[in-house]
């Protein structure tokens, strides 16, 4: 939830653990339903179906995703992206 925006950045809290913190207006949207949680320390999330394409962000233990697709070793979930 939003509480201030100021030069392109939100304050706000987080719906899932109430923590607080500012956060680019770029990376917001309309939250979508989670179907996963990670619960590993740390995932990673690949430009594609492969650990040798890019890496494109990381996740942390307790991040809720939304699967879209999978194949035998890999989900898509909702931003485009491929965790192992």
């Amino acid at each position: 939830a939003v509480e201030e925006e100021k030069d392109g950045w939100c304050y706000g809290r987080s719906i899932h653990d109430d923590y607080k913190g500012w956060v680019e207006k770029a990376h917001l949207g309309v939250a979508q339903p989670a179907t996963h949680v990670i619960t590993a320390q740390r995932s990673f999330a690949y430009q594609d179906a492969t650990m040798k394409s890019p890496l494109l962000h990381t996740m942390s233990f307790g991040s809720r995703v939304t699967i879209t697709e999978t194949t035998d070793k890999y989900a898509k979930i909702d931003n485009g992206a491929w965790i192992y």
